[in-house]
């Protein structure tokens, strides 16, 4: 699961190629122009990554360098007051 990093609109990502080069599938869920809020006041994720491997450590750390590799547009909201 790809948790949100922070409150906002979601923009879109970037980096797609290289994190789907590193992990087996990458699924984003996340639609433009969509209300973001991290957990746990939040009720939704930015998307899924998926590694296959028998070694737990290569899978985490694959899972890792793929998170990395991705870059969330995610534009700020201003207060209502």
């Amino acid at each position: 699961m790809i948790p949100v990093p922070r409150a906002g609109i979601y923009q879109g990502a970037g980096g797609l190629e290289a994190a789907e080069a590193i992990a087996d599938e990458v699924i984003l869920t996340a639609k433009q122009g969509q209300r973001m809020q991290p957990l746990p006041e939040g009720n939704t994720y930015l998307g899924f990554l998926f590694v296959w491997n028998k070694s737990p450590a290569i899978v985490e750390s694959r899972l890792r360098q793929a998170h990395e590799a991705l870059q969330f547009h995610i534009a700020e909201t201003l207060p209502v007051v």
